[in-house]
């Protein structure tokens, strides 16, 4: 997976090195234009957007099911948007715990969840410009 912006010493650069040994996974140009993309398939599940920064596209029924064990947790932030998470990359244990979810939002993804309406990361709610979103990309 190439690192495009992220460092390689960062633990944002680790989880990119950690994924080049999962099948499936293919490093892309985050609909967000911020940072680094992982797709499974057609479905973007992770933006990488800093170093230290991540978000995870787990969708609204995972969150749903797994809120109470999340919540939790102060690495896991909630509110950017209703379909991703985001989490503060400060240590080997938060990339841990990002390679963790990031299984989930895979299966959320192989169960269809991903190809229902989803609400866009925060890094494109929060964009002055409008994110332009590949042909049959829905968004609530």
């Amino acid at each position: 997976m190439r690192a495009s912006g992220i460092a390689l010493g960062s633990q944002a650069g680790r989880v990119l090195t950690l994924l080049r040994e999962w099948p499936g996974l293919e490093a892309t140009a985050p609909y967000c234009t911020c940072g680094v993309g992982v797709a499974a398939g057609t479905c973007q599940i992770l933006h990488l957007h800093a170093d230290d920064d991540a978000e995870l596209r787990l969708t609204r029924p995972a969150i749903c099911r797994m809120y109470p064990a999340l919540a939790g947790t102060e690495r896991v932030v909630f509110g950017r948007s209703e379909d991703w998470i985001g989490i503060r990359l400060d240590t080997a244990h938060d990339t841990d715990l990002l390679l963790t979810l990031l299984s989930v939002a895979i299966k959320a993804c192989d169960r269809g969840e991903c190809r229902q309406a989803v609400t866009p990361c925060s890094a494109a709610l929060y964009r002055d410009e409008p994110v332009r979103l590949p042909a049959g990309t829905a968004l609530a």
